[in-house]
């Protein structure tokens, strides 16, 4: 799990990572700018080695738009992309920008995984890996290979240390797991390698990091849930689309058996005609249902694959973890609660209408989206309602 402020090149680390550069199919969107360009949370998998890894790339934690409700909400949905538990954080700082603000980072994440989760899970992971060996080799007037340029870089981490002691203590929480990584380097895979060789010899990615406050197993009781409603959802709709089939193969067999008690009077070629047309639409009405299965299933599958809405107890536990004030908590957890329920519980429901094509939603929608719209004004959840239950 890659986690860090803002602009320090999370989404670039995530590239190099997964051995492509930018641009390409099943990547990060990375920016130069200094301001946060990944607003959620994302995930993708690769294989160096014959070993598979899934890379979680995280939003600044520090300055999601100064929305404490996003940063919530984002901690959810990227734990469930590590469930049961993260393998390794990878604390990302940019060369010659660390601040104070680091530090903050690995506050947050304590106060959801622990005092020593760096300990035994984190790495500080330093971006602009051709920046720090050049001016490394031109103090030292030579050239240096990988490993020296590590014992160099540490030397130098411990004298800028003194002037900013939150660098110095990165480094002993991560147990001085340090890695330098080139991310405008043109071959990726080779940097890749090198950060996987480096998690093995620190004997990384075997075991992987619980949250203190079981949030984890909360969601994936949630996961549970939502997975039995889909398929209860599924068989429905599979049992719908047998009943259409045995409907339409009886009135196909019925006008086959009209067809063939005219044709008693006419030639035998015209029996075997109405016969041949017969077996072709039941053979049409089967395949078409077996494409409908299985159009049902993946799509049964795909909604299974996403994250689960986090619910209130989850949230509420995040935001008391990381000491987001009360107010803003009850706006996240109690809102849906308080005077609007009935505007929020219609827009809600109108939203899965919309979605799943109900017969009636557009009046729901109409409904729902003028009582939602009348209190969001008033009322902190709107752009909760607005992301989770797709009505505005």
């Amino acid at each position: 799990m890659l986690v860090g402020k803002a602009g320090v090149g999370k989404s670039s680390t995530g590239n190099t990572l997964l051995g492509k550069r930018e641009g390409g199919g099943g990547t990060f969107t990375a920016s130069s700018s200094l301001t946060s360009v990944t607003k959620r949370s994302k995930s993708f998998e690769c294989t160096n080695a014959s070993t598979r890894y899934k890379i979680i790339d995280t939003p600044g934690l520090t300055n999601i738009d100064g929305n404490e409700n996003e940063i919530v909400n984002e901690i959810a949905l990227s734990l469930q992309y590590a469930d049961p538990g993260p393998h390794v954080f990878i604390i990302v700082a940019e060369y010659g920008r660390v601040t104070e603000e680091d530090f903050r980072v690995y506050e947050k994440i304590r106060d959801l995984f622990g005092e020593k989760f760096l300990q035994k899970y984190g790495i500080l992971l330093f971006t602009r890996g051709d920046d720090i060996k050049h001016d490394l080799e031109a103090t030292l007037d030579d050239e240096i290979n990988d490993e020296i340029l590590v014992v160099e870089f540490k030397k130098k981490i411990v004298e800028e240390s003194e002037t900013l002691p939150e660098l110095g203590k990165l480094c002993e929480l991560c147990s001085n797991r340090i890695f330098i990584i080139d991310n405008r380097s043109q071959n990726r895979n080779y940097e890749a390698s090198r950060f996987y060789k480096a998690l093995g010899d620190w004997d990384l990615g075997i075991d992987y990091c619980t949250d203190s406050h079981n949030l984890a197993i909360m969601m994936a009781e949630d996961r549970k849930i939502r997975d039995a409603k889909l398929d209860a959802d599924l068989d429905k709709e599979l049992k719908k689309s047998k009943q259409q089939l045995e409907k339409k193969t009886k009135e196909r067999g019925n006008k086959k058996d009209e067809e063939l008690s005219f044709a008693d009077k006419q030639h035998r070629d015209k029996k075997q005609a109405i016969m041949n047309s017969y077996e072709k639409a039941i053979a049409d009405l089967k395949t078409n249902h077996t494409k409908e299965v299985e159009k049902l299933k993946h799509e049964n599958k795909k909604e299974k694959q996403k994250p689960v809405k986090p619910s209130s107890h989850v949230l509420e536990k995040i935001g008391i973890a990381l000491g987001i004030s009360t107010a803003i908590v009850g706006s996240i957890v109690g809102g849906m609660a308080a005077a609007p329920v009935g505007a929020a519980v219609s827009a809600a429901a109108a939203g899965f209408a919309a979605t799943e094509g109900i017969a009636g939603a557009a009046g729901v929608v109409a409904a729902g989206a003028t009582a939602a719209s009348a209190s969001a004004s008033s009322f902190t959840l709107g752009g909760w309602i607005r992301d989770y239950c797709n009505i505005l």
